[in-house]
Formats: C-alpha cells, structure tokens, sequence
C-alpha cells in the first residue's frame, strides 16, 4: 500500500538526487576547473565545497514544507500535485538538456575547426 508507494518515491528521489550532484559537480569540474588557465585545484575545491553545502541546504527545507502541506491538504492531493508538477516539467528539462547537449557538440566541432553541416535528416 502507502508504505510501499512511500519507500519507492524516497529511493527515486534519492536517485535523482546523487545524480543531479553528480552533474552539477561534472559541470563545475569542464567549466571552471580546466588545465588551460582555470584556477588552483584547492579554489576549485573549497567552491565545489561551498556548491555541495548549498545543495545541501537547499535539500533540507523542502521535507518539513512537504510535511505541512500534507496535512494540511492530504497526502493524496500533496503528491498527486507534485507528480503532476514533476511531469510538468519534463518537457522543459529535455529541453534543455538537448540545447547543452548541442552545444556541447557545437563547441567541440569548432575546437576540432570541422565545418558545420547540416544534419541529414533533420526533425
């Protein structure tokens, strides 16, 4: 029953969680922390450090909000609200994460000084 529902939202929620981490700490890692002229490792460290403590404060007022609203409205309500929100936003996350994912491509053709060309079959 809920229990279950509850143990599976809590385990996809941690999922996502180490994995937006992950991609956070890989994007600060190719945007600031290069070879060619980025800061000193140690910089680099202490701002990861202070990226993670933000995380994870950022983490933290979310539980007892969540908590006050589902009492107030009912738990039901509370996370058939939030799953339709999260559904929501799919779209939007796609999309961007197709935008970087072009310009990532984008940037390493230029840096390889390969000429664009249009795709063969564009959608």
């Amino acid at each position: 029953g809920s229990t279950a529902g509850l143990v599976v939202a809590t385990s996809v929620f941690l999922i996502a969680n180490k994995l937006w981490w992950t991609a956070q700490g890989t994007l600060f890692n190719e945007a600031v922390v290069s070879p060619e002229g980025g800061p000193p490792r140690a910089a680099a460290a202490s701002h990861l450090t202070l990226l993670n403590s933000l995380s994870n404060a950022g983490k933290m007022w979310p539980v007892p909000v969540a908590l006050a609203v589902s009492d107030a409205v009912g738990y039901r309500v509370a996370s058939g609200t939030c799953a339709l929100a999260g559904l929501a936003a799919l779209p939007l996350m796609w999309r961007l994460i197709e935008q970087r994912r072009r310009s990532a491509e984008h940037q390493r053709t230029v840096e390889m000084g390969v000429e664009e060309r249009a795709p063969l079959n564009p959608l």
